[in-house]
């Protein structure tokens, strides 16, 4: 394909990087200065200094997060006065006031005068990053690349692979862009790590994240130097077109589907999931796909997910054609099940169709799933008991407070569509695989469709090698 011509608009971010040269900004007719300065990731510090004929009894800090739904408030006890000068600092280190690194924040105070007459600064905003690096731009369509070294080749060969993708891999599937998209590329994993959110220790530990994409804020994190990164790139901007077209969907997204569509036509690490499911295959250990609907518990079980999902998708749109898979898609954009769309899609069950594609790969039938057993008396003990965890993602979540779109607490197991996916290469030992390999093992995402409501806080890990 013949990527189109693409118009760099250079720009250097002056009025968004407030943190490396304060802005000032004026209220009316009064004396005062408003200025953010970063201390990213932990927190930043909004300052004011302000004078009046009145006394000031109250003043808040207001502001928003590309991505969130609602406003922030941040105040602090006040002494009343007519001459104030405040530093309010702005929490981000911990994981429900985690702001991306690259998102927009817009930001105005609000002074409370004696007698509740209330004043607004303008509103400004700045980009929030770390302020110890000479962070440049580079701008085409709805898409910015934010990087700070001298490799502008690498960023612009990221800029034109993301823009290709939404063109091709988006205009194939109906989906589009419907926000900016930010790519921040650090040039180390060293550099990189301090704005990584784990979803736990273990991860952390484990797992060497390679990029991580935070959907609902229009925001992706590479590593400019991986040799890969270009994979990266595709496989996180198809996690955003999924993203937008379903964004204001209920539809339940399947972990492994999710994971799987991003791969799409991305050659990198086939010769390895081929390799990962003969083995599965070999041992008789290949689960059902239904295994992996929520987000899997262990590295082996995530690489294995990464996996089906991938050749099971690539298998769909090879053998049944793409437009089958876009009736699947919109089927998902007005609602329906994923199991109903892609009954409707394809004109069979989901069953039937990872059989087929397990007699290609020489894998053994399963049968379809047994539906649990109806009690019709149950005991006073065993309803007081603690329920069996579904495998059903909680349909919707109550977005409320902070970032992305919630500040609430995710719920465990929910599998709606990821505002978060996650490149990460699994350490040597984790793995005998590992051992095999001939490329970088990667990972990505967590997480499954903004549909649900789902809080970022919840991120699901995902994987590709």
């Amino acid at each position: 394909m013949t990527a189109r011509p693409i118009i760099l608009a250079i720009s250097i971010l002056v009025c968004l990087f407030t943190h490396a040269t304060p802005q000032l900004v004026y209220a009316e007719e009064h004396e005062n200065q408003a200025l953010i300065t970063s201390s990213f990731p932990n927190y930043f510090t909004a300052s004011l200094q302000y004078q009046s004929d009145s006394s000031i009894e109250d003043v808040s800090f207001v502001f928003h997060v590309s991505g969130q739904e609602v406003e922030r408030y941040y105040q602090e006890p006040l002494t009343p006065a007519t001459y104030i000068n405040i530093d309010y600092r702005i929490r981000t280190d911990t994981t429900h006031r985690y702001i991306p690194p690259g998102s927009k924040v817009t930001y105005f105070f609000e002074i409370t005068y004696e007698g509740n007459k209330i004043v607004k600064t303008p509103t400004n905003s700045f980009m929030y990053l770390d302020n110890n690096r000479p962070w440049r731009s580079r701008t085409s369509d709805n898409l910015t690349v934010v990087f700070y070294n001298e490799d502008e080749k690498t960023a612009l060969s990221i800029l034109e692979t993301a823009l290709a993708t939404t063109e091709s891999v988006g205009g194939l599937f109906g989906a589009l862009l419907k926000s900016p998209l930010t790519i921040v590329i650090y040039e180390t994993w060293e550099d990189m790590l301090p704005a990584i959110r784990f979803s736990s220790k273990t991860v952390q530990q484990e797992l060497i994240t390679l990029g991580q994409a935070h959907p609902a804020s229009g925001i992706i994190m590479l590593i400019g130097g991986d040799q890969d990164v270009l994979s990266s790139t595709r496989h996180e901007t198809i996690h955003m077109l999924i993203y937008s077209m379903l964004e204001d969907s209920d539809a339940i997204i399947p972990f492994w589907f999710n994971e799987g569509i991003a791969e799409f036509q991305n050659p990198t690490h086939v010769e390895s999931y081929d390799r990962a499911i003969s083995e599965a295959v070999q041992t008789s250990s290949l689960p059902r796909l239904d295994y992996f609907t929520n987000r899997p518990n262990t590295p082996e079980e995530i690489w294995l997910m990464y996996a089906m999902g991938s050749r099971f998708t690539d298998f769909l749109i090879t053998s049944k054609g793409p437009n089958k898979m876009r009736l699947l898609l919109e089927g998902l954009v007005i609602g329906k099940s994923f199991d109903t769309s892609f009954e409707d899609a394809y004109s069979l069950e989901l069953i039937d169709a990872e059989n087929e594609w397990r007699a290609r790969i020489g894998a053994s039938i399963v049968p379809p799933s047994q539906p649990e057993p109806f009690l019709s008396e149950t005991s006073e003990k065993e309803t007081s008991s603690s329920p069996t965890p579904s495998t059903t993602a909680n349909p919707k979540i109550a977005e409320s407070g902070s970032r992305l779109s919630s500040c609430g607490e995710g719920v465990e197991g929910n599998t709606s569509f990821l505002p978060e996916n996650v490149a990460l290469l699994l350490a040597p030992a984790v793995m005998s695989l590992l051992k095999r390999r001939k490329t970088p093992f990667t990972s990505v995402s967590r997480h499954v469709s903004r549909s649900a409501s789902v809080s970022e806080e919840q991120n699901n890990l995902s994987l590709w090698v």
